[in-house]
């Protein structure tokens, strides 16, 4: 499973949003149902900006160094007790980053971390920042992301059998397993096409054209031409490969490239998944949306992370505790009859006082 950001805990500041708490509850979620996943991400040195107003109401961006020493996270050491240093090839240099292991329960997930003394000033702060920067250094994390992520699989060896694009900034997971399998396994493209396809998942969260990612052809060129160049395909069909309309000139398109090498496709409602295929209708001409492979999981949340101890209290006095581990079974929310009103009213007076004394204080 490979994010940009991942909301776990306001100790540990690498998400901003709804993508990265989305992305927590999924991998806390992953822990409880016992799922065999991995996931890959990035160990921001400063996250993403806490937010202040001035005097005359504008915002103040504050960002703060997070003291890795005092996070949850502990570093990936090697068979000597060494710090793993993964090394990840750039067009014209290599790029070296940490690995820190975050254990969300069961689930492992792995960080990257580019601010060390290896690397240049320039690329050190490739993980600085989460969505900070100019596009050169976007283009940049995208590149770690996907083509790193992977090789830090394979340095960890970890095999999986699906792949999971969160957002299109992931995408170029794909483009490296399709080196990998022409290189390694001796494939043709399109044989690694179809095994990279078979495998892989896309999950769009932005219902609107304008916050996808589009990246200048000089851009994607300097990045990623000498891993296209084995792939075994020439630089124009790469290149369509990421555009709306093959065959012209238009920006590289993550978003584009990641439906192109994904089997499944899915937005996150039943309505935000008829907007995304209307939305990527023209990458597809000659359908109509609803024939489009692009589906539709309903945003959930970790229910234990987000009930407040009261609430958990009366799922567990009258659904069970067992109730955590089945929570779509439509024969134990029937047990919610069974509450009596005094109960429910009761515990929502009790919870709007508390949340009118915190406003007050």
């Amino acid at each position: 499973y490979f994010s940009m950001e991942y909301g776990l805990s306001h100790a540990l500041k690498i998400y901003s949003g709804g993508l990265g708490v989305l992305a927590g509850d999924y991998l806390k979620e992953a822990s409880d149902s016992r799922v065999d996943m991995t996931a890959v991400g990035f160990l921001y040195r400063h996250g993403y900006f806490t937010q202040t107003l001035s005097v005359d109401g504008q915002q103040i961006a504050n960002y703060e160094a997070q003291n890795f020493g005092s996070l949850p996270i502990t570093q990936v050491l090697d068979e000597h007790n060494k710090p793993v240093v993964l090394e990840v090839p750039f067009h014209d240099r290599t790029i070296y980053s940490n690995i820190w292991k975050v254990s969300v329960g069961r689930i492992q997930l792995y960080l990257m971390d580019t601010d060390l003394e290896h690397n240049s000033e320039y690329d050190r702060s490739i993980t600085h920042q989460l969505y900070g920067g100019d596009w050169e250094n976007r283009m940049k994390q995208e590149y770690l992301l996907g083509v790193g992520g992977i090789l830090l699989l394979k340095r960890l060896g970890i095999r999986k059998d699906v792949y999971h694009m969160n957002e299109g900034h992931a995408a170029l997971i794909s483009a490296k397993r399709l080196r990998d399998y022409v290189q390694e396994e001796k494939l043709s493209f399109n044989e690694a096409l179809e095994v990279v396809r078979a495998s892989t998942l896309y999950t769009v969260h932005t219902p609107v054209p304008a916050g996808h990612d589009y990246f200048e052809e000089s851009l994607i060129r300097k990045y990623m031409e000498p891993l296209v160049n084995k792939i075994g395909i020439p630089w124009y069909q790469f290149m369509d490969m990421g555009r709306d309309n093959p065959g012209t000139n238009e920006k590289f398109s993550m978003s584009v490239f990641a439906l192109n090498t994904a089997q499944e496709s899915n937005g996150v409602s039943k309505l935000h998944g008829l907007v995304s295929q209307e939305m990527f209708q023209p990458v597809w001409k000659g359908y109509f949306p609803q024939e489009l492979h692009v589906g539709y999981v309903t945003n959930g949340v970790h229910l234990p992370t987000w009930a407040t101890s009261s609430v958990k209290r009366i799922y567990e006095n009258n659904l069970g505790e067992d109730f955590y581990q089945d929570q779509s079974n439509p024969e134990i929310w029937k047990k919610v009859y069974d509450i009596s009103d005094e109960e429910i009213w009761g515990l929502r007076m009790h919870l709007k006082e508390k949340l009118v004394d915190y406003i007050k204080s």
